[in-house]
């Protein structure tokens, strides 16, 4: 869904989608203080509020969240394979 705007320098730009507005980030378009609001909403917030938008694209970390999210993930996959390891059978059969 296209629904969000920002200003830049002055200028606004959109609507376009999430995707879009991460794509204008990579590009250095969008800085962490740039203006972004939903269609038809009065509230504006800096780029910056808005969780994991920046991380992927420069050397910022990410968000506790995510690093919780990824932990998790990854101690699953280390308990399922040490299981499979301590039962004789490996992930190739």
């Amino acid at each position: 869904m296209k629904n969000l705007f920002c200003d830049v320098d002055g200028e606004i730009m959109g609507p376009f989608d999430g995707n879009k507005l991460g794509s204008l980030v990579a590009e250095g378009v969008v800085s962490r203080k740039t203006l972004i609001w939903k269609n038809g909403s009065k509230r504006k917030v800096t780029a910056d509020s808005i969780p994991d938008l920046f991380w992927k694209t420069t050397a910022d970390p990410p968000s506790e969240m995510t690093v919780a999210r990824d932990r998790d993930t990854d101690n699953e996959e280390n308990a399922a394979s040490q299981e499979g390891a301590a039962s004789g059978h490996t992930q190739s059969e």
